[in-house]
């Protein structure tokens, strides 16, 4: 209605301007002209009272009243009542308050609990309660707007609110807190003391305003019975009154952690205690009977991969399992047990090339190569074919529990011996594990401090202990050789050309051999015999350009690989790098693996804002 009345008057007053100016519409009347400025009024929505930030409002007065007393334990305990009156704008923006009250002071709990919540004489709903960092955040009210002048009371009590510096205790406390972003009116708080605690007042107090770690001074009174704190300015948004009452010491007992607490702070020390030590068994074993055989001297530039061992077994010894079944798959493709084939698989919209291999024959394999056919190809006849972009579980499972074979064999076969660090490694680490957890949920109300760190660095080492102590197998002698050779051969594929070639000639290569002792053909057989192993050392690209060139040099077309196009060095050197790395393709699993006297600076306080 209201909208109505006024596109009424503002069409009016349109049509009186235009009468004013002398302007007119021809054949059109006054009356047709209002309807026509109503109309086109109701077209174009007229602005309300635009809702600003839910903290764009202000505070009239906060006003505190805290009851000071000691309990039954000696130590201190506060109620309090806070009353803020909020003059919330006309329109609707505000909903409720938000109360922002620490939880800890000194470096402990204050044992928070909130009474109630009231609004003007009403009890309040919580719309919502809940902790953030050091404080309990308090939303009130509903999903119903409020305007205009509110009075908020917030009621709560603490426990252990006094800070002792041994010469003497203070009640040294924040009021309305540095949090608000809305400014203070007026702001007067109140100390009641208790008779339990009166005739232990020293009379000493002290008033602080300001921001955080100001040290302007407000008005304090005091008749023994009754302080009373009042601002003697307005306060801006994230300003505060901080109190200060002094009382002789001794007044109040100290904090107590209770006897769970005392028990949290020394189980964590033993755990911490253990962990370290269980951390140190296993470095000792790591460093004595765990440790490898050493090397005999620098290691020997090798061209040509370990004689008798397949490259699962090689990788078994040595640890690298990252490409060890793509690894061994080209190396079959090489030797002529089975051909890579490269597969363009087309649909209505994309094609992509997939990969597939395909076998040719199983005379000559060893063990370990005939076990990794069999899993590809059951039937075990010629022309079969693997489709790595087929999903099959079963032939990756059989594909870890293979290379898993080849770990456990080196040690069968005496490249690595097994070292047992013992179960109680794993009990006692374990234990240190549990009790930090649980240590961890019993503190968790507390602030966080030094026994946070103690249970992080407890959980750490514990966990190192159990990683260390899991696989200890070192490498014997024997091991030492091959896995030397690896390295070798690793440092010989990870060359450029030039270099390689220099160190062929040069003392150090295991064996020393004249390039020219080669044919152009067998310098390729050389580098394809290698490449399986610069794909289980990563460096597959660098490697597979090299043989590119290789190719192209001697017109050669590989016999083990079948593309999707003419055969050109540029599409073979992308494709062998798609095998390697597409996620279809096959893959192997991971292997071994006291008050200074400012604003702010005391307990309590906290902030707050609308919402």
């Amino acid at each position: 209605m209201r909208r109505l009345q006024r596109l009424a008057e503002g069409a009016e007053r349109f049509g009186a301007t235009m009468s004013a100016t002398g302007a007119s519409v021809p054949g059109m009347r006054r009356p047709a002209l209002l309807l026509l400025c109503a109309a086109f009024a109701l077209l174009v929505p007229v602005p309300a009272a635009i809702a600003q930030s839910t903290e764009d409002f202000t505070f009239s007065s906060f006003d505190a009243d805290y009851y000071l007393s000691r309990d039954d334990e000696g130590r201190a305990s506060l109620r309090v009542v806070e009353t803020l009156t909020a003059e919330f704008p006309d329109f609707d923006q505000n909903k409720g308050l938000v109360r922002e009250i620490p939880r800890h002071y000194d470096g402990h709990t204050v044992s928070l609990s909130v009474e109630s919540v009231t609004r003007n004489g009403a009890e309040e709903p919580i719309y919502d309660e809940y902790s953030s960092g050091e404080h309990t955040v308090i939303e009130t009210g509903t999903d119903d707007y409020v305007n205009g002048t509110q009075v908020y009371e917030f009621i709560y009590t603490m426990r252990d609110v006094i800070l002792d510096d041994g010469e003497h205790q203070e009640f040294y406390w924040n009021t309305n807190g540095v949090g608000w972003r809305q400014p203070f009116e007026a702001l007067t708080a109140r100390v009641h003391l208790d008779e339990s605690v009166r005739d232990n007042f020293t009379g000493a107090i002290r008033c602080i305003a300001g921001e955080f770690g100001a040290t302007e001074e407000c008005d304090a009174t005091s008749d023994g019975q009754t302080l009373t704190f009042t601002a003697n300015r307005p306060l801006d948004a994230g300003e505060n009154v901080t109190l200060v009452a002094m009382f002789e010491p001794g007044t109040f007992a100290p904090y107590d952690q209770g006897p769970i607490g005392a028990a949290a702070r020394y189980s964590m020390i033993g755990a911490m205690l253990a962990a370290l030590g269980v951390l140190g068994f296993v470095t000792r074993i790591r460093t004595t009977i765990g440790r490898s055989a050493p090397r005999n001297g620098p290691v020997s530039l090798q061209y040509a991969p370990p004689q008798g061992l397949s490259i699962i077994e090689a990788a078994g010894i040595q640890g690298s399992v990252a490409n060890t079944i793509p690894a061994q798959i080209l190396d079959l493709a090489v030797r002529g047990f089975v051909r890579i084939v490269e597969v363009e698989k087309k649909s209505a919209f994309t094609s992509s090339n997939k990969y597939a291999v395909e076998l040719v024959h199983t005379d000559g394999l060893n063990p370990y190569e005939r076990q990794l056919i069999e899993i590809f190809f059951p039937s075990g006849e010629a022309g079969a074919r693997h489709n790595f972009g087929d999903k099959d579980t079963d032939v990756a499972q059989k594909l870890q529990e293979l290379q898993s074979t080849a770990r456990k064999d080196a040690i069968e076969h005496g490249y690595r011996n097994r070292v047992k660090a013992g179960w109680k490694v794993f009990v006692i680490a374990g234990a240190a594990i549990a009790v930090s957890a649980i240590a961890a949920i019993i503190l968790s109300n507390q602030p966080a401090d030094w026994r946070y760190g103690l249970l992080a660095a407890t959980f750490v080492a514990a966990l190192i202990a159990i990683i260390a102590a899991v696989d200890i197998r070192p490498l014997t002698p024997r091991g030492r050789a091959v896995v030397d050779h690896l390295d070798g051969l690793k440092k010989y594929v990870g060359m450029n050309e030039n270099d390689r070639i220099a160190a062929m000639q040069g003392p150090g290569t295991a064996p020393t051999i004249q390039i020219s002792a080669f044919s152009s053909d067998q310098m390729v057989q050389l580098y394809e015999r290698t490449l399986p192993y610069a794909v289980l050392f990563g460096h597959e690209k660098k490697w597979v350009n090299e043989l590119s060139e290789k190719y192209e040099e001697r017109h050669i077309v590989p016999f083990w690989y079948y593309g999707t196009q003419p055969f050109s060095t540029a599409h073979f050197s992308e494709s062998m790098s798609g095998f390697v790395s597409s996620p279809a393709g096959p893959s192997g699993s991971s292997g071994f693996s006291s008050s200074g006297g400012f604003s702010g600076g005391g307990g309590g306080g906290g902030g707050g804002g609308g919402r």
